[in-house]
């Protein structure tokens, strides 16, 4: 009987290791297709940046620069409240209901988002015409709001593809990256000024690729209505705390780029995403490697398995750490190099602001992961409050610092934010750690 015990817990002790070796090798391939589909994502990224930054005025890459920013910021606003809730409460539902879920989610998104978007466009072309909004400005914020539906969609459909299939996401990538960077430059070559176009044809790419998705997916969209209002609300329990914390998010880390636009000019916010734009690969490459991070968690919290969660964070920042800074030590290094060709020598103050974006990128890799914790965690109203005390500072900073040091102030409000936005979440992930394993200690009466 022994003999048979003691070879019994052998077996086991080896099947538990062959399904954690497939576990991690399934992570490895999904990581790889992760960091290859931002890797497209990033090359269209810098390509249309790049076409905008050598053809048009600092004035005008300034106001492309706040239309693509508030696209990317509808994008988090229906990730917090839609695919990030879909992502988190996957695992929850039965496998043969998860397809038609995620399906409901989308649906929900579209009913809210397209009339919203529309209704917004309507008053900003009235505007226009009665004169109350500049013509240029009106424009670009019109052509942001065209786009977002189709951007919003793309980006729900990659989410799903990073828990069913990471190949697709890839692949919807490349459609975007060809479509995008092939109709802007065409158009660009027929005579449109670039810095409208750039933002159209964003819109263009993701309308195409968002129906590819959508064939290769064949989610059954319209099988209920009644399942699409319960799924809204479910997901607005949370979702709204996540809504809120995205808002919040978005004031610390972009709150730079609109009181710059409002206090120093379109000139020096094209001076800061000129120089952010060196860093695409990276944005892409934390944006990647995460998008496969936060459904894993979710897979280990739904089998309770806290410590195993916590251990791949931290495997996250070890991997990604070195390559970060290393990245940002090689770019600093050429950084005249860069200035002379990529940026032509039209921006200011170029060392510095490389410089405060490299901190504020090491500095990403560590809230990127511990807020993905905290989302797998389904912590959404904590995640907010921490948001919220940090932006507070971040703004109170930039208002102080902009008029006297213009671009450069408002990245020391940003990295100053960051630094204690960081300290803050990560006393909240090791409490809320702690608390999820004695939880799990409780036995069930």
């Amino acid at each position: 009987m022994v003999f048979l015990s003691r070879l019994l817990g052998r077996l086991k002790a080896g099947t538990a290791f062959e399904e954690g070796a497939v576990r991690w090798r399934r992570l490895y391939f999904s990581a790889l297709f992760g960091v290859f589909d931002q890797g497209i994502a990033s090359l269209a990224n810098l390509g249309a940046g790049l076409l905008v930054i050598r053809t048009s005025t600092k004035d005008n890459y300034g106001l492309y620069s706040i239309g693509y920013m508030l696209v990317m910021l509808s994008i988090g606003i229906s990730g917090a409240l839609f695919s990030g809730q879909a992502v988190v409460a996957y695992y929850d539902k039965p496998r043969e209901r998860r397809a038609g879920y995620v399906a409901s989610m989308l649906l929900g998104q579209l009913i809210i988002v397209v009339p919203l978007c529309a209704l917004l466009i309507a008053i900003l072309a009235l505007g226009i015409r009665m004169e109350l909004i500049d013509p240029q400005v009106g424009t670009v914020l019109m052509l942001a709001a065209l786009v977002a539906p189709p951007a919003m969609t793309h980006d729900f459909m990659r989410s799903y593809f990073y828990i069913e299939t990471v190949r697709y996401a890839a692949l919807i990538s490349a459609v975007h990256c060809i479509c995008w960077l092939g109709f802007s430059w065409s158009l660009y070559k027929l005579g449109f000024a670039a810095s409208n176009i750039t933002l159209l044809g964003y819109g263009v790419a993701t309308s195409v690729s968002a129906t590819v998705s959508l064939l290769l997916a064949r989610l059954p969209l319209f099988s209920s209505f009644a399942m699409t209002i319960r799924s809204m609300r479910d997901a607005w329990l949370h979702g709204k705390w996540a809504v809120m914390g995205t808002l919040i998010s978005a004031v610390q880390n972009q709150s730079q780029v609109y009181l710059l636009g409002v206090m120093a000019g379109p000139a020096q916010v094209a001076n800061v995403n000129a120089t952010r734009l060196l860093f695409g690969p990276l944005t892409m490459l934390l944006s990647g490697v995460n998008s496969i991070l936060l459904p894993r968690l979710v897979e280990l919290r739904s089998t309770r398995s806290y410590g195993e969660a916590m251990k791949l964070t931290y495997k996250f920042i070890l991997l990604i750490f070195p390559m970060v800074a290393c990245y940002a030590i090689l770019l600093y290094s050429i950084i005249d190099f860069l200035s002379d060709t990529v940026l032509r020598k039209r921006f200011d103050n170029v060392h510095a602001l490389i410089a405060a974006w490299a901190v504020s990128f090491i500095l990403t890799t560590f809230s990127s992961a511990f807020s993905s914790q905290m989302i797998a965690g389904k912590r959404f109203r904590l995640l907010m409050i921490l948001n919220l005390t940090t932006a507070v500072a971040v703004v109170g900073i930039d208002a102080l610092l902009i008029p006297r040091l213009a671009a450069l102030g408002s990245m020391i409000g940003l990295v100053g934010g960051q630094l204690a936005f960081i300290f803050l979440l990560y006393r909240a992930v090791v409490a809320a750690h702690r608390n999820d394993e004695r939880t799990d200690q409780v036995p069930v009466v």
